[in-house]
């Protein structure tokens, strides 16, 4: 489709005014609503087409900055008047939109760019040999012979193609099929029989996982078949409404700009970038952007989303998408949003274990999506800066890194009272082992302050034995005692793993009779022990012979 532009009247309303009101006054396809704020500053404007979208959902009191596009440019309009001659101005600018003024300085009009951009001519050839490895490259060139010889389009798409672009290796091979993939898939399996096998099929969805047999080497890809969604209510998750349809159907109904780029598998066009949206572009920037003004409305876990991508990329938030975010961060219409999609996103987010990150979501006042009565330390400087520190510390006694998260989850609400952890944990769908996690950080912070006062390192270690490391590494983080964290370090660095050599055996051998004497032995061994005053399976049994005796 070629690009071309296309200007609206405007219609202006205040940034309080609602979507019901908004509805009213924009009635017809060849105008928008041009929004401004309470000091007639202009914030952004709003089609006809997003607007009659979001009043689909049940959010019509809402306000109309939850799905405000924001602009501030402006040419004037002398010279302008053919929509010609504003394509050209937009499109050597790169804009999507402007206000255009008058010839007395009001503005009089919005010109918008509108079509999708023609197929990039940019070719991935050179970066795709030096990245992708050799056994890969392989099937996908496989994969391309039956998808020429079946007269089916076929892409990488999505984060494989971001990452590649940016040099990246890709662990997740993900293969969309202009079409149906199930039916590919078995298509391949009838061409290369040795090499390729179905592991699993989705006929809802119309997916399919492979493994491929190449050169000795088991690969493991996603085929997805292209297909539309829809959102019936804000934070639902989407429903399927068409499979097989063209590419550029599927990629719109993704979260963000550089997620949007597919590059072909198809012989003749083999490693060619398809952008519709400027994905590239915004790559090379920087830059992180959502695909339309009801993105976030749609799924607000795109929100952390573009928190993750913008710390791992280091991107910036262009400006609708900073002013969509916000105003649905404020507008209170995901306080039920489901708990098993945050945890999802919440997780890959804060395992990423940057600094930033966790400032960012305290600036940002993105814990809203968890709950709105977490309170935030202010007199704490840096704490990102402080966990990463932390965690990159003790890192090596943690028994399974993808825990790191529930650190941070903890570092927010550990101040909570109990109940409403505990309402937290539920609404999350934490597991048994997450949840303990984040009780004993609150329970352990609830009587921090006891730990100064241990006198020896036994009273340090009976204190803390029982408590998880990801637990111990939050209250290192929170504390503000020098002695409560002297005594902390000490029990992960040289308590916490200290055995007795003595066992029960050794007990019987000494004429003792198995029963609960047993353990208080063993126990005062430990102690002891623990306090510097046994080193070796000789004193501890010299030590229990002076207690028998």
């Amino acid at each position: 489709m070629q690009i071309f532009c296309e200007t609206k009247n405007i219609a202006w309303v205040q940034e309080d005014s609602s979507l019901k009101e908004c509805g009213a006054i924009l009635t017809s396809l060849d105008m928008c609503l041009g929004i401004k704020d309470n000091q007639n500053n202009i914030l952004g404007y709003v089609l006809k087409p997003d607007l009659d979208r979001a009043l689909k959902f049940d959010i019509k009191d809402k306000n109309i900055k939850l799905i405000t596009s924001h602009t501030s440019k402006m040419i004037k309009h002398e010279g302008l008047s053919d929509q010609e001659s504003l394509s050209k101005i937009l499109t050597a600018k790169k804009k999507e939109s402007v206000w255009v003024k008058d010839s007395d300085g009001s503005i009089e009009k919005l010109a918008l760019i509108s079509g999708k951009n023609e197929f990039k001519e940019i070719y991935l050839t050179e970066i795709f040999k030096q990245v992708v490895e050799n056994p890969v490259q392989n099937l996908f060139k496989k994969c391309s012979k039956v998808a020429d010889a079946n007269n089916i389009h076929i892409f990488l798409i999505g984060g494989i193609v971001r990452d590649l672009i940016i040099g990246k290796k890709s662990f997740d091979i993900d293969i969309t099929v202009q079409g149906n993939a199930i039916d590919f898939a078995h298509l391949l399996t009838l061409q290369y029989p040795e090499t390729c096998i179905i592991n699993s099929l989705h006929e809802d969805f119309k997916t399919a996982k492979v493994t491929f047999l190449i050169n000795d080497t088991k690969i493991k890809v996603d085929f997805a078949s292209t297909r539309k969604e829809v959102y019936d209510y804000p934070a639902a998750l989407p429903r399927i409404t068409e499979i097989g349809c063209q590419l550029y159907d599927d990629v719109i109904r993704r979260d963000f700009t550089i997620n949007s780029m597919a590059m072909s598998l198809n012989e003749k066009t083999f490693c060619k970038l398809v952008d519709y949206l400027d994905g590239y572009q915004d790559l090379n920037n920087k830059v992180i952007r959502v695909l339309h003004p009801i993105s976030y409305v749609d799924d607000p876990t795109r929100i952390i989303r573009a928190l993750k991508f913008s710390k791992r990329f280091d991107c910036e938030y262009d400006e609708t998408t900073d002013c969509l975010e916000r105003a649905c961060i404020n507008s209170s219409l995901f306080d039920g949003l489901c708990g098993e999609r945050i945890k999802s996103e919440f997780k890959q987010t804060f395992n990423l274990n940057k600094a930033g990150v966790f400032n960012s979501f305290f600036d940002r006042c993105l814990y809203y999506l968890i709950d709105k009565n977490i309170v935030i330390n202010n007199a704490l400087n840096d704490p990102g800066k402080n966990a990463e520190f932390y965690i990159n510390k003790h890192l090596n006694y943690l028994k399974n890194t993808d825990n790191i998260w529930l650190i941070y989850l903890s570092l927010l609400i550990v101040g909570l009272d109990k109940p409403k952890i505990i309402e937290i944990i539920n609404k999350l769908h934490l597991s048994s082992e997450e949840s303990n996690i984040i009780l004993q950080s609150h329970d352990l912070f609830s009587r921090i302050e006891c730990l100064a006062n241990a006198a020896s390192s036994f009273d340090i270690y009976e204190a803390l034995e029982n408590i998880s490391t990801e637990a111990l590494i939050v209250n290192l983080i929170k504390s503000k005692n020098n002695k409560v964290l002297s005594n902390i370090e000490l029990f992960l660095t040289e308590l916490k793993d200290v055995k007795i050599s003595v066992k029960g055996n050794d007990l019987i051998k000494l004429g003792l009779k198995p029963g609960p004497e047993f353990g208080k032995i063993l126990r005062g061994v430990l102690k002891a022990k623990l306090n510097g005053k046994l080193i070796n399976k000789e004193d501890e049994l010299n030590f229990i012979y002076k207690i028998i005796n």
